[in-house]
């Protein structure tokens, strides 16, 4: 899906994850998140910004979609010289 299209997305931006700007992110301390843990965070701690770096050796973050309805845990598994990206997601709805 085109980000155009999508009502919130995850895009690349050099070396960094970009959220859709109606989009909130938080990034964990630990190797465990929640998606209780990512509402608390996201409302508390939210991250300005989602660099590779910071995000090595799958350190889990947060990004809610705009109306935050939904709660994505992602997880970089690896960035790629080719600049290919490797994520695992969990997506979580609230209903």
């Amino acid at each position: 899906m085109a980000a155009e299209t999508a009502t919130w997305y995850l895009a690349r931006d050099g070396q960094a994850f970009v959220p859709s700007e109606e989009s909130d992110a938080f990034v964990a301390d630990g190797g465990e998140l929640t998606a209780a843990d990512c509402v608390h965070g996201i409302e508390t701690r939210p991250a300005a910004a989602l660099p590779f770096g910071g995000l090595a050796k799958a350190r889990p973050f947060c990004v809610s979609s705009p109306d935050r309805s939904e709660i994505a845990i992602v997880r970089l598994v690896e960035a790629a010289a080719d600049g290919s990206v490797t994520i695992t997601v969990d997506q979580y709805r609230r209903s």
